[in-house]
């Protein structure tokens, strides 16, 4: 999953093959709908994201992930907002395919 840049450009470093992967939600990052949705599809299907109004009107986010052969380190930073998982949810075995977070 490759994202645009506060500054609108794609993640360079997926592109140079280094293994970062970069999602970016500020709010240049098109409208509060559009983050609100782009941050679900990252989130989905291990997590339910669950915003008030108020909530979702401010919404931004930020995450970078890099594997390291089985290891994987993620930076996520948000606004408020719950992310709710099920038991379904945690017993999902998802594959693993290159350049997907989870």
């Amino acid at each position: 999953m490759v994202g645009p840049h506060e500054d609108g450009n794609e993640d360079t470093d997926q592109a140079n093959g280094n293994g970062i992967v970069q999602l970016q939600l500020g709010p240049g990052d098109g409208d509060a709908p559009s983050r609100v949705a782009a941050w679900r599809d990252a989130m989905a299907p291990t997590a339910e994201l669950v915003l008030t109004p108020e909530e979702a009107e401010a919404f931004t986010a930020s995450m970078s992930a890099r594997r390291f052969g089985d290891l994987m380190v993620v930076r996520v930073t948000t606004s408020d907002h719950r992310l709710v998982r099920t038991r379904a949810m945690a017993a999902l075995d998802l594959p693993r395919e290159s350049g997907e977070l989870f």
